[in-house]
């Protein structure tokens, strides 16, 4: 693993850095993924999913896991027999920075992030900022797949408490450089924002999937367990 992204001129350091460890580490492959995701291989084995890929870069679809008013429903130990119990928020919301202030509010983990990269270091001149994608050799263009076989669940908001130790750190890094998340990251300057009008329970509270929002999502398929997702991405297979 390695650290988050920023902005333009700390993502610079941070693309080089990452490429760079890639590039030592002698692996086959290099998995990108921050503190608060997890890969899950559909069948538990990440070594299995990766065994027959003919790609240079495998991009895994990333969900959130929804925040509900029970707290962060994860299953322990997270293994592929419980991954019944984990849901994922799989549909996207157009305008999401909008809808998160109608009324009543759209929690941010109601939109989907762009997928996350797993890449083969030999085949690779750069990673991207964050591990979202890379550059190929000079001349070299680069074969993409995207994963069905395995996705990543994103853990945004767990606990009032861990909310607060991110959104501090985050409104430390503006007061000290204002340009540090300059062109990324809206909804972490929004946050930063109401930490710093004394807001930090209400934005929280607005992270919240109420039961009836839930339902309806479940409904529409716009909510759904990590099986059911591999079955869709299985039919979609199928299809093409």
């Amino acid at each position: 693993r390695f650290s988050g992204s920023c902005g333009s001129s700390c993502g610079s350091a941070w693309m080089a850095r990452s490429t760079r460890l890639m590039r030592e580490s002698g692996a086959d492959w290099a998995v990108f993924l921050d503190a608060d995701e997890l890969l899950l291989p559909r069948e538990g084995d990440l070594r299995r999913c990766l065994a027959n890929v003919d790609a240079d870069v495998l991009l895994v679809d990333r969900f959130n896991v929804p925040l509900t008013d029970e707290g962060l429903d994860l299953p322990y130990p997270l293994m592929p027999w419980s991954y019944g119990q984990l849901s994922l928020v799989v549909d996207p919301v157009p305008e999401l920075e909008l809808q998160v202030d109608a009324n009543p509010p759209i929690p941010w983990s109601r939109g989907v992030p762009i997928p996350k990269a797993i890449v083969r270091p030999g085949s690779i001149h750069e990673v991207m900022v964050g591990g979202h994608d890379a550059v190929g050799l000079e001349g070299v263009p680069l074969r993409r797949e995207r994963a069905r076989d395995m996705v990543i669940a994103h853990l945004p908001f767990t606990t009032r408490e861990r909310f607060e130790t991110k959104v501090t750190n985050i409104g430390r890094a503006l007061q000290s450089d204002k340009k540090f998340f300059e062109g990324i990251a809206w909804h972490w300057k929004r946050w930063a924002a109401a930490w710093e009008r004394g807001e930090l329970d209400e934005e929280f509270r607005r992270q919240v999937f109420t039961p009836e929002l839930m339902r309806q999502l479940r409904a529409d398929g716009a909510v759904v367990t990590v099986p059911e997702w591999f079955a869709r991405c299985a039919q979609e297979s199928s299809a093409a």
